[in-house]
């Protein structure tokens, strides 16, 4: 049986503080975001990684690494781990991306509208459909856990879009925004997959722990993601 844990990274700065939109660029963590990923170090204190991986996006490298630090690990990056491509809403605000690209999604009477502007096949302008994302991030993850595991877990920092489509994946769940979005990825939180081998047949994934955060394990002091809430209902709320 092979062992994958599958982190999200600690709270980051992608929204800076003029509120613009940093998904790929300067997004490290915060000071909450860092204990998070030192909770994650504590938790894994006892566990003995063969391999360990990450995004190459700084929240995610850093996130690793604070987790293996003075164990003399190198931390594997892997770009195709990276979080949702979202284009030219890069460096513009939460406000002007919406008023700009998805304008029903101010209307809390056009909840399918918003979803026919953002569905399977949409994608942000110059960024990627949401079945391109899921192709590039089950590749790579596909990929990681054929190479990796056999000589002990493996330690894997993404994001929160990543590690709900590889979740998503294994429990047979269609790739649809308003699905995935049924699936909370804490900051920070962790997920185990372990693979059981089938003689002739390929290893059967099993998640047998989602979305735990070490830092708060009953969740009394964390929010649900404002983005992922506004996906379930349909539309955003007035800015």
């Amino acid at each position: 049986m092979r062992s994958f844990f599958l982190v999200r990274h600690g709270q980051a700065r992608t929204l800076d503080e003029e509120g613009i939109i940093r998904n790929y660029t300067g997004a490290d963590l915060t000071e909450k975001g860092i204990l998070q990923a030192q909770a994650l170090r504590d938790f894994f204190r006892d566990t003995e990684f063969s391999a360990v991986y990450a995004s190459d996006l700084q929240r995610s490298l850093h996130t690793a690494e604070i987790v293996v630090e003075g164990r003399g690990m190198k931390v594997k990056t892997d770009p195709e781990l990276r979080e949702f491509s979202v284009g030219q809403l890069e460096g513009i605000t939460v406000s002007e991306a919406i008023d700009r690209y998805f304008p029903a999604a101010r209307d809390a009477q056009s909840p399918a509208d918003f979803r026919a502007q953002f569905s399977l096949q949409g994608k942000f302008p110059g960024g990627e459909s949401l079945s391109e994302f899921e192709g590039r991030v089950l590749k790579a993850w596909k990929r990681l856990v054929s190479t990796e595991g056999k000589e002990g877990p493996v330690l894997v920092a993404a994001h929160g879009g990543v590690n709900r489509v590889i979740l998503a994946d294994l429990f047979g769940l269609p790739m649809q925004m308003e699905g995935l979005a049924r699936i909370d990825q804490d900051p920070a939180a962790l997920n185990l997959i372990v693979y059981i081998p089938r003689e002739g047949m390929p290893d059967h994934g099993m998640v047998r722990i989602i979305n735990y955060t070490p830092y708060s394990p009953t969740k009394s002091d964390l929010s649900l993601d404002r983005f992922i809430i506004s996906m379930l209902r349909g539309h955003f709320p007035k800015a």
